[in-house]
């Protein structure tokens, strides 16, 4: 059963889409970025803003997220099973499988996010594990967003490309 939820890969994925492209490393400030920042956030805005008092609408927030990020995998699916100019090049094959690892990871990570906040709820009355798990929730939401936005950029290429094709078949 354990093998069957191993998530690791997803993850492991999802870190070589931050290499650069011609040095093939990681750049530092990509890990800052996507981690660091996230994390020094989260931890400020439980210290200073106090723990998260809207858990129903997290819970919310979540569970429409997490079923938007498995559309956009069917998206990409069916960009590369239609015989198009994307689906030939191998630059955008590239960045298709970058997207994919990314969404995948993403919907792991929310889904993690889901569970926590879930944990939160029942432990929230216990004043430092509460911090704690809000320090954890927020650096989640920070990372998430961030990640978002690297996957709204290249699906934005992608599709950008796509419609020309289609522009220029018309």
């Amino acid at each position: 059963m354990i093998n069957k939820i191993n998530v690791w890969p997803i993850v492991c994925e999802h870190f070589r889409t931050l290499k650069d492209a011609q040095s093939k490393r990681y750049l530092k400030r990509d890990i800052i970025g996507f981690y660091a920042l996230p994390f020094v956030g989260g931890f400020l805005t439980s210290y200073l803003y106090g723990n998260i008092q809207q858990i129903d609408t997290g819970l919310l927030c979540y569970t429409i997220l997490i079923p938007l990020l498995v559309n956009i995998l069917f998206l990409i699916y069916s960009i590369l099973s239609r015989n198009s100019s994307v689906s030939k090049n191998e630059k955008y094959i590239r960045i298709l499988k970058q997207l994919y690892s990314n969404l995948s990871y993403t919907i792991v990570v929310s889904t993690f996010s889901l569970l926590i906040l879930l944990v939160y709820s029942a432990i929230e009355k216990h004043k430092y594990i509460a911090f704690i798990f809000s320090s954890i929730l927020y650096f989640l939401f920070y990372h998430i967003v961030l990640t978002s936005l690297m996957i709204i950029k290249r699906l934005h290429v992608l599709l950008q490309k796509e419609i020309k094709q289609e522009g220029a078949e018309q």
